[in-house]
C-alpha cells in the first residue's frame, strides 16, 4: 500500500496503480481531492489532510510517495512532516520525494502552470562524504 501524499489530483495515481500498487491519496485541498477521484488507482481512498500531521496509524504503509508536495512545506516544518512520514512507513519500508531546487523559501505566482501564489521552499543536495563518490 502506498501512500500519495499530497497527491493533488491524482495525476500520479494511474502509474502507480499501473505498477500494481494499492494507493491512498491525502492533500490538503479539498478541490484537487474532488479532481483525484476520477482516478480509479485512488478511487474511495482519498483523505483531506495534513501533511505535517498525518491521520494515519503507525506502520500504515510499504512506501510513500511525495511527488511535488514537499516543496511547499516551510523549511521550519520538514523535518516534523518527515518523521510523520517515518511514523507511518512500515520497518524497511520504500520513500521517494521531489522538491525544487535552490536556495531560499517563499510564495511564487506563476509557477506549474498554477496562477494562485503557492509557497515553494528550495533545496540543494547535500553530499555528507565526498570520497564516496569515487
Amino acid at each position: 500500500l502506498v501512500l500519495d501524499l499530497g497527491c493533488g489530483p491524482g495525476l500520479d495515481g494511474p502509474a502507480l496503480g499501473g505498477a500494481g500498487l494499492r494507493c491512498a491519496g491525502l492533500d490538503i485541498s479539498s478541490r484537487l481531492l474532488q479532481l483525484a477521484r476520477s482516478q480509479p488507482a485512488l478511487a474511495g481512498r482519498l483523505v483531506l489532510g495534513d501533511l505535517r500531521c498525518l491521520p494515519y496509524a503507525e506502520t500504515s504503509f510499504d512506501a510513500v510517495w511525495a511527488g511535488g508536495s514537499l516543496h511547499h512545506v516551510l523549511r521550519a516544518d520538514i523535518r516534523g512532516a518527515l518523521a510523520e512520514v517515518s511514523r507511518v512507513t512500515k520497518a524497511g519500508g520504500i520513500f521517494m520525494a521531489s522538491v525544487e531546487r535552490g536556495d531560499g523559501e517563499g510564495y511564487q505566482v506563476q509557477m506549474d502552470n498554477v496562477a494562485d501564489a503557492r509557497w515553494y521552499a528550495y533545496y540543494e543536495p547535500v553530499i555528507q562524504n565526498p570520497e564516496s563518490l569515487g
